[in-house]
């Protein structure tokens, strides 16, 4: 082994050991971080369940392996009982293997009596291959820039497209914005925008899927 070799192995080493020292205090820093915000969002820290066991009804919590709730607060908010925090999964294994980590925000409302949906950014090339084999993407004739925007899905079209009213659509496209991810069944509605937020902006996001709530809302 030349004198070469194990200085690159000395550094390869080096570099694992800061990448896991990093990640092992990542998530307790969050959830410190999640505390320190916890009163100005009007929740407090939740020891329950984790959001894939309480919420199980959601494809969003059926996806993947090792699914963990890595900080949660949760309390009454003015739309039904609210849940903000970090949930994780994996997907792939080995050398494909990838973590998908997102804050998300759930609101359950007993006013709320949603048909099953789940609405996302369009991807244009991906989802037009996706119909070709049968795929379904619910789109509005009179709201162009919306059905461009998102694709949109559900079992009851006809109910799906009774609840995207203008005002929706409205809220989700120049309000919420084209990250947005939704899903809503019954009374329970799941929104996040596709990555980790800091705890300290995720005011906007509860106050986000409170306002679609109320819109949704019978």
């Amino acid at each position: 082994m030349t004198q070469l070799t194990v200085v690159l192995a000395a550094v390869a080493a080096a570099l694992v050991v800061a990448v896991v020292y990093g990640a092992a205090r990542f998530w307790p820093r969050r959830r410190s971080r999640w505390e320190n915000a916890a009163g100005r969002l009007g929740l407090a820290l939740s020891e329950g369940p984790p959001l894939h066991e309480r919420f199980a009804a959601l494809d969003y919590f059926r996806q993947g392996r090792a699914r963990r709730t890595r900080a949660l607060l949760e309390g009454d908010g003015w739309r039904g009982r609210a849940f903000v925090g970090d949930h994780v999964y994996a997907t792939g294994s080995g050398r494909n293997s990838s973590q998908h980590r997102h804050t998300v925000c759930v609101v359950q409302d007993l006013r709320l009596a949603l048909p099953h949906f789940s609405l996302r950014r369009e991807r244009v090339l991906l989802d037009r291959i996706a119909e070709l084999f049968g795929g379904v993407d619910i789109d509005f004739e009179e709201d162009r820039e919306f059905s461009r925007t998102f694709r949109l899905r559900g079992h009851d079209e006809a109910a799906v497209r009774k609840l995207f009213s203008p005002a929706v659509r409205h809220f989700l496209l120049h309000t919420a914005g084209a990250r947005v991810v939704v899903e809503g069944r019954d009374d329970i509605l799941l929104v996040h925008s596709g990555r980790l937020l800091r705890p300290e902006d995720a005011s906007t996001l509860l106050q986000h899927s409170q306002e679609l709530a109320q819109l949704m809302s019978v």
